[in-house]
């Protein structure tokens, strides 16, 4: 297996807003992947993703990447203010039960890798515990991958905060 290489720049655009893209390729089992995330700093606050544009979103590149999920630092439990994208991500599953995704927590570089790792996946399941408690939706997979799937630069609050999010990812 070839280790994945990672390539990330930064463009202003739109007057001045941060733009931010990232493309990972890699090597599994003799298939490349390809991945290449734009993300634009400022255009997430306010803004609800319902379930029609996760589904778009899943439908053209395989993840949406949700920013309405907020916890504490340092914690995995849901904030109430979550409660309206919690319920358009259940709104989504409910919807087309044969959509099956993961729920992927990623965070930023603040902290040891191993801690990122375990907060992110505690987050991820923490969603899925909600949406199945709540929601009454069928337990959906999950995962952490802490810090190591970056959008925005690490070395700036604006890259820290594209960094922490919620994705859901169709396999």
């Amino acid at each position: 297996m070839v280790p994945a290489r990672k390539s990330k720049a930064q463009a202003s655009l739109d007057g001045g807003r941060e733009t931010y893209a990232s493309v990972v390729v890699s090597e599994n089992n003799k298939e490349i992947y390809a991945q290449f995330i734009v993300a634009e700093f400022g255009a997430i606050e306010n803004r609800m993703v319902d379930a029609a544009a996760m589904a778009k979103g899943l439908g053209e590149t395989g993840h949406i990447a949700l920013y309405g999920i907020n916890f504490d630092t340092d914690k995995a439990v849901i904030k109430p203010e979550s409660r309206p994208t919690l319920e358009q991500i259940a709104n989504l599953l409910a919807g087309q039960p044969q959509l099956n995704v993961f729920i992927v927590g990623h965070t930023d570089s603040q902290g040891t890798f191993d801690y990122n790792l375990d907060l992110s996946r505690r987050r991820a399941e923490a969603i899925a515990q909600e949406l199945v408690k709540s929601y009454r939706i069928a337990q959906p997979r999950t995962a952490g991958v802490g810090l190591l799937a970056p959008i925005g630069s690490n070395a700036s609050e604006a890259g820290r905060a594209l960094n922490r999010r919620v994705e859901l990812v169709a396999p």
